[in-house]
């Protein structure tokens, strides 16, 4: 039939009965379930009487597949990966940091099979920036009451769907330790909560250097960790060598960055460690026989010098959106409270406008999130410890 003979208005036809979510559930289900045995099915392969399929299949289960093979009079080939197609990413994160696989499915992001597993360091540095980003205590404690209802919902379900409400519930927890450590409460700093550490955050005179120390602090601390996890992996390699050396690197920039700003003097033995460092990474980072393939990253490595530096100052956003959050939160309060008008007039406007200014700057901070802590984690940590989410998800064909 051809389409354009089609009439441009089509009748609407009544429809009997009620169609329930489970019913539209279960039919996306079946559907999922076809689309998965046709697509099996096209990479189907045959020889006269014989037809087969390949795929993927982790190793401690080859022998779960032997024994169903045998049950079944199956003929199987079971063979390493030879690298002619990349092999699919299985990360099997220790269990309290499994429902980062959650958020990196969220974000759409795996690292490649042969790159590590950064699930930890990840899930621990990215609570800490979450807190710092949204930093605000009862925003905090918003947060965890959404996810512990949220978490209530789905208790019965099966791990996968409770793990974002894990997250949230642990990055609600940071949240709300770091309101109570700069006695910050919905734009609010109670004198009754005050504490040492709020007060020194707070001074006028030093505590914003305070807090940059803090964020430049963080960022060595994330980046050293990427490159002595590189030097332990690629030992007795020489070449872990040059990784020791890019932590005297990011020491010095540590230290640079902070006398930029002011709150860190440089150490007079730290140009000596940046000359030292330097020597062993431009000695030990490449092998003769990687000279050929790999020589035009020695061209680089003063580049890469420079940029360590820019990886450490990227941590001061840390303070700068917290900052704003915090700046804005006041700035509503002010306004409301500031209402020129009497008592039993102010009261509805002030409520309003405190709810509508603190339910954006909420979302604000939500947006933050996932564009600060995100980035620190998949750009400045993973290209020092050289991962390039470049993984594909396994994703195994099974009902």
């Amino acid at each position: 039939m051809n389409l354009l003979t089609l009439p441009l208005e089509l009748p609407f036809l009544p429809i009997k009965g009620v169609i329930r979510l489970g019913e539209i559930i279960a039919e996306e289900a079946d559907l999922k379930d076809q689309c998965a045995f046709t697509a099996a099915a096209d990479t189907m392969k045959e020889h006269g009487a014989v037809v087969w399929i390949t795929g993927w299949c982790p190793a401690e289960k080859a022998d779960v597949l032997r024994q169903t093979a045998r049950e079944h009079s199956w003929g199987v080939l079971l063979r390493d990966p030879d690298g002619s197609a990349p092999p699919p990413t299985l990360l099997r994160p220790p269990r309290f940091a499994r429902p980062m696989l959650s958020l990196f499915q969220g974000l759409g992001i795996l690292p490649g099979y042969r790159e590590s597993d950064v699930s930890v360091p990840f899930f621990a540095f990215f609570a800490i920036f979450f807190a710092m980003l949204v930093g605000d205590g009862v925003y905090g404690l918003v947060v965890l009451a959404l996810a512990l209802w949220g978490g209530a919902k789905v208790r019965h379900k099966a791990p996968p769907v409770r793990a974002p409400f894990v997250l949230l519930t642990v990055f609600a927890l940071a949240t709300i330790i770091w309101g109570a450590l700069t006695n910050t409460w919905l734009g609010f700093h109670p004198p009754l909560l005050d504490n040492a550490v709020s007060r020194r955050l707070s001074d006028p005179v030093t505590g914003d250097g305070t807090v940059m120390l803090i964020c430049f602090t963080l960022g060595a601390i994330h980046l050293s960790v990427a490159r002595i996890w590189n030097a332990v992996v690629w030992f007795p390699n020489t070449k872990f060598i040059a990784q020791l050396g890019w932590v005297g690197v990011i020491a010095f920039m540590y230290f640079f960055a902070g006398n930029v700003v002011g709150v860190l003097s440089i150490p007079k033995f730290m140009p000596a460690v940046l000359g030292v460092s330097c020597l062993l990474i431009a000695l030990f980072m490449l092998k003769k026989e990687d000279l050929k393939t790999e020589g035009a990253s020695l061209a680089m490595f003063p580049l890469n010098v420079i940029s360590c530096l820019g990886d450490i100052i990227s941590y001061v956003r840390l303070f700068a959106v917290g900052l704003a959050s915090v700046k804005v939160a006041e700035s509503f309060n002010d306004m409301a409270v500031g209402l020129n008008l009497p008592l039993y007039l102010k009261i509805i406007p002030m409520l309003l406008i405190l709810l509508a200014g603190h339910a954006l700057n909420f979302a604000m901070a939500g947006l933050s999130v996932l564009v600060h802590a995100v980035r620190l984690n998949i750009l400045e940590f993973s290209n020092h410890k050289g991962v390039s989410w470049s993984g594909q998800p396994y994703s195994p064909f099974k009902r």
